[in-house]
């Protein structure tokens, strides 16, 4: 077997990037490096990683690590292929687009609210982690005492609300383990395909993938046009019609015994979640994480997520674009 991706980029990945870009590209260029943060840090992460194998498979790209998971993924996004179209190397480029997310969305989910500024070691800021307890003005003691509160653990049932393709729930599904349950939320049918495929062939036996959207009540709702993880049942052209079912609904239909954990990455709809999520919240008090950052009505939606959840007792910090983070004692 010849070398791995990480082994062929060291050292060369920059020089080769910047020579390809075309000079209408640069602007694209400048805003993926905003919001992934420096190349170099991403790469240098990324070169932990043990590849064991990477490749192409019934139209997904995957990356295998040795002696663990199997993660796959589109590939690296259209928007950025076109630097390397003429590059001998484009096949290996679109196989990094796993290997970023892997980082990004596995090493560092966006559904705990613990992780440092992606990653902290190299300086290097990511725009999904950001207002994580570790980025938050607050007390090095609150820092310490909501690190630990905010850390799943054996056991724990977590409701990952909007999973997307399931690098984060993955991870999810290690921290809790054997005795614990991670409840998956998607209801973008292209991207659930991909979620139940991660979850389906790394056999992920404590997860359950649910393939509808969370809302205030039990009806039909529209999913508004947009890119992938971009969809919304608040914003956009709504031109797909999906099943919208509550929180309260799925745990009394699993019969689950408590709640530990509920991150919501739902794009606007998070008022209509947590309002069909008040008796969870008013029996269980699980930690929360929800990122508030979409505005409505002129408004970012935290103020509103904040608002409520006060008003039924929990503690709220808001941390860099609008990241809520809730707790109840």
């Amino acid at each position: 077997m010849g070398k791995t991706f990480p082994e062929r980029v060291k050292g060369s990945f920059k020089n080769r990037v910047f020579s390809s870009i075309p000079d209408g590209k640069i602007k694209d260029w400048v805003w993926w490096q905003y919001m992934k943060g420096k190349l170099g840090a991403l790469q240098q992460e990324i070169l932990t990683l043990d590849v064991e194998e990477s490749g192409e498979s019934e139209g997904f790209f995957f990356v295998k690590l040795r002696g663990g998971l199997t993660f796959y993924d589109w590939g690296t996004p259209q928007s950025f292929r076109s630097f390397w179209s003429h590059s001998d190397k484009q096949r290996d480029f679109l196989t990094f687009g796993v290997l970023d997310d892997i980082i990004t969305r596995y090493k560092y989910p966006q559904a705990i609210p613990i992780a440092p500024p992606f990653p902290s070691s190299f300086g290097h800021t990511c725009y999904h982690h950001s207002g994580s307890i570790g980025d938050m003005k607050i007390s090095p003691e609150q820092k310490f005492l909501l690190t630990e509160r905010f850390t799943p653990k054996f056991g724990d049932i977590f409701l990952d609300v909007g999973a997307y393709i399931g690098f984060g729930t993955m991870r999810l599904s290690e921290l809790v383990g054997s005795q614990g349950k991670v409840i998956a939320f998607e209801c973008n049918p292209d991207i659930q395909k991909l979620l139940v495929k991660n979850v389906l062939e790394n056999k992920l036996s404590n997860v359950t993938v649910i393939d509808k959207a969370i809302w205030n009540k039990n009806e039909e709702v529209m999913l508004g046009e947009a890119e992938p993880q971009g969809r919304s049942l608040i914003e956009g052209n709504k031109t797909l019609k999906v099943e919208g079912i509550t929180i309260d609904s799925i745990v009394e239909e699993l019969k689950l015994p408590k709640v530990d954990f509920i991150s919501l990455t739902i794009n606007g709809a998070e008022i209509e979640a947590l309002q069909g999520t008040k008796r969870t919240l008013e029996r269980y008090h699980p930690n929360l994480s929800a990122i508030g950052w979409v505005y409505r009505n002129g408004q970012p939606v935290w103020k509103t997520t904040k608002s409520f959840l006060e008003s039924i007792g929990y503690t709220c910090l808001v941390g860099g674009h609008g990241r809520v983070v809730a707790w109840k004692d």
